[in-house]
């Protein structure tokens, strides 16, 4: 049978420079898993083959074959093997250097490797394999042993303790690491063989020693300083110190991480940008992200604080960058802000730390609050400039309702026992009205006039549904409206409420206050003919 490219179309070949004819035959086909190095230590080392396990988590859906265990049928460096970067028809070739670009370009190239696409005609599209490769960056959650053999190294493995950096990818047996790399001082440190002797304790009242564990086992006086036993016993059981990295190592692979992440993300909303590509939009997101994780006080806090400050930063400079473009709120960078986290921590070292799962959900508690706050912050504003306009009244006014939002919540929930969720509901928007309409009526010329009753009914009706009643978003906090919805926008209580206070504040005689009541009374009158 064939294995041309007419009966296999679309299948990926990787071949060295300067032999583009010469392919290499293997048992089975190789996928990138991912498209950095991962860190990772030495646990056993047979001289021809061994186990690495990884610093870095992994995630894969073959990461729990071999009772977690990740098998390799490793038959050589990258290059040697067929090897896919993709589950998608993708051929490789030479291709020329323009067509690659940033960190990706530079990390297949390093290896003496180019890819480019094969397309129906054979014109090759590398633009599209790149694509394809950055598609394929998963992020890392779950931790995994991998195999390597002697053929996927690049200098010599001591044994085990070893620290190294490696490529990891899949074929049919698992996931197995290639081009595995020392670390710089990660040479492993052996500790001292006992004596076959040692490893026995002596019957009581003498006689023949016997085992002092099992077969395999050394006592616990005889374990290393370095809390490992010795070799032949169990696998060392903590784990040795990791070299520690440069700091623009460190930089290069948070960015490369943010980036990716943060493109993958980008990718379902970039038509909603006006302005920027995809790339320029993916650029400066990323920008402001990894500004953020320079902050020196992260590495004084605890590891979910330092997360969450990582996060508040970063939207910071991103919603005052973006926060009027369209695509704002339709685009979720909580899992490209969880990645950025957990690189930080890795790149820390800070011990204890949690798991990626603990940072994805810190992280994602975080944002998820930044942009309840930064849509609350919209949802004010717009409702201001929708009555008042555009103007220095408009920006008195929206200011007034941010500052007294958070006390009347405060208030509402105050003996939340003892009210049922209407009574909150009325406690909370009386309470913000009257503590921000009360401070404007002091302090605006003209407020009886500009702040009049059909003014602040229409602000508030705004607040109640800024986004229409078709948007479930509302001003008025969701804690307070769990069970029985968001208020109408129309509600009788904003008027009466409003007709209250002003009566309260201006005394309501003659005509005003005519007006007032004679307008409430006959939305009440309304409301009652409807409900019979």
């Amino acid at each position: 049978m064939g294995c041309g490219r007419e009966r296999h179309r679309g299948r990926e070949r990787v071949r060295r420079k300067g032999t583009p004819g010469e392919t290499a035959s293997a048992p089975a086909l190789r996928s990138l898993v991912t498209m950095r190095r991962l860190q990772g230590e030495v646990v056993d080392w047979h001289g021809q083959f061994g186990w690495i396990e990884p610093q870095d988590p992994i995630e894969h859906p073959q990461a729990a074959k071999h009772d977690g265990k990740v098998y390799a049928g490793a038959l050589g460096a990258l290059g040697s093997a067929p090897c896919r970067a993709a589950p998608e028809d993708f051929g490789c070739r030479a291709a020329p250097e323009a067509h690659f670009h940033g960190a990706l370009f530079s990390m297949i190239k390093a290896d003496g490797y180019e890819c480019q696409r094969v397309v129906d005609d054979g014109v090759g599209k590398c633009d599209a394999c790149a694509i394809a490769i950055v598609l394929l960056m998963l992020l890392m959650m779950t931790v995994s042993l991998a195999s390597v053999r002697a053929e996927d190294t690049e200098g010599e493995i001591s044994g085990p303790g070893a620290l190294v950096t490696f490529f990891a990818y899949a074929d049919g047996n698992g996931l197995g690491a290639m081009h595995v790399r020392l670390r710089p001082g990660g040479a492993a440190t052996q500790p001292a063989l006992c004596a076959p002797e040692d490893c026995l304790a002596p019957e009581e009242g003498g006689g023949r020693p016997r085992l002092a564990v099992g077969p395999y086992a050394a006592r616990p006086r005889d374990r290393n300083p370095c809390g490992s036993a010795p070799r032949g016993g169990y696998r060392p059981s903590r784990r040795l110190p990791a070299a520690q990295a440069k700091p623009e190592e460190v930089l290069e692979s948070l960015f490369n991480t943010l980036y990716l992440t943060v493109r993958q993300a980008a990718e379902p909303v970039a038509q909603l940008e006006e302005e920027w590509s995809l790339h320029e939009m993916t650029r400066r997101i990323t920008k402001y992200f990894l500004k953020a994780a320079q902050a020196a006080e992260m590495s004084m806090l605890p590891w979910d604080a330092a997360i969450r400050l990582f996060v508040e930063q970063s939207m910071q400079s991103y919603s005052a960058a973006c926060g009027d473009k369209l695509w704002f709120f339709e685009l979720d960078l909580a899992g490209a802000l969880a990645a950025g986290g957990w690189e930080i921590l890795k790149a820390s070292g800070a011990e204890p730390r949690g798991g990626f799962r603990e940072v994805e959900r810190v992280a994602a508690a975080k944002y998820e609050e930044l942009m309840d706050d930064v849509l609350l912050d919209k949802a004010m504003y717009d409702s201001t400039s929708a009555v008042f306009g555009e103007g220095p009244l408009c920006t008195k006014i929206y200011r007034s309702l941010y500052t007294a939002h958070g006390p009347a919540h405060v208030s509402a929930c105050a003996d939340s026992g003892q009210r049922r969720e209407l009574e909150r509901v009325e406690v909370f928007l009386q309470s913000w009205m009257e503590r921000s309409m009360n401070r404007l009526w002091q302090s605006i010329d003209g407020a009886e006039r500009l702040l009049c009753v059909d003014s602040v009914v229409r602000l508030f009706q705004n607040l109640v549904a800024p986004f229409g009643e078709d948007h479930p978003f509302s001003c008025v906090p969701a804690a307070l409206t769990q069970s029985i919805g968001r208020p109408p926008r129309n509600w009788a209580f904003l008027r009466q409420t409003a007709g209250k206070l002003h009566q309260a504040v201006w005394g309501c005689t003659g005509a005003v206050a005519k007006d007032v009541w004679d307008e409430t009374s006959v939305l009440l009158q309304r409301e009652a003919r409807a409900k019979k």
